[in-house]
């Protein structure tokens, strides 16, 4: 049995696998409270409208230790939550009557949410959610420092790749290690990594990394009006 609430009678805790009967339950003990009362016909409301609509109940329960803003919430509060992964709220919300109206000048109900992106995300992924996607770049133009004239090296050579009809992307993740770049792209599907350090810039060359290619013949160093050709298969590796 799954418990939808928990509530302290007695001495002891009776749990309760019915939420209405557990609304009813409460009503006994806040008889003399005028705003507890209140809120119990609130979600009384809510949880009626969730049946009218079709929804399971299964999917939401009450919960008498649910707590978020007191400062400001004027209502029902709510979180998401997933049984697995064991991550925590995915998100939350509720009522606020007065917040809005504080910067309104006048009485304006509200209600909102706000969802955990990231956390949704984590979820997905280890749920096996989320379908890889390849990628339409042909390369990815690393950077080899966080130097800005490291970065702006790698930024004109973007440029003259994709001028010659070459689908590139740059590392934005300035600073990250060579290796870390070079994963990244793979993940991605990208076939080629191409470096551009102080050497290549001085000698107008450029690093090739073939990514599909097995060590030691996945690396070369080729001038820089060679590059587009090879990327593009025009020149065999």
């Amino acid at each position: 049995m799954r418990v939808l609430g928990l509530f302290l009678k007695g001495g002891s805790v009776q749990s309760f696998n019915d939420n209405f009967a557990l609304l009813a339950e409460l009503a006994g003990p806040l008889a003399g409270d005028e705003a507890a009362l209140k809120g119990l016909g609130d979600l009384e409301a809510i949880l009626s409208a969730l049946g009218e609509m079709g929804v399971q109940k299964d999917r939401f329960r009450v919960d008498v230790t649910l707590a978020r803003g007191l400062d400001y919430y004027t209502g029902a509060v709510y979180e998401i939550v997933v049984d697995e992964p064991k991550i925590g709220s995915l998100g939350g919300g509720g009522r606020y009557d007065n917040l809005v109206g504080m910067f309104a000048g006048r009485s304006l109900p509200t209600t909102g949410a706000s969802f955990g992106v990231e956390r949704i995300i984590d979820v997905m992924q280890e749920l096996g959610m989320i379908v890889p996607q390849s990628t339409p770049s042909k390369a990815l133009v690393t950077v080899f420092d966080s130097k800005p004239e490291s970065v702006q090296a790698s930024l004109g050579l973007a440029s003259e790749l994709r001028a010659q009809g070459v689908a590139c992307e740059v590392y934005l993740n300035v600073g990250d290690k060579l290796g870390k770049q070079f994963g990244y792209a793979d993940k991605l599907g990208i076939p080629y990594a191409i470096v551009l350090g102080p050497d290549e810039i001085e000698g107008g060359t450029a690093t090739v990394k073939n990514l599909r290619a097995a060590a030691p013949d996945n690396q070369r160093t080729v001038e820089r009006g060679r590059l587009a050709s090879i990327v593009l298969g025009e020149i065999e590796w």
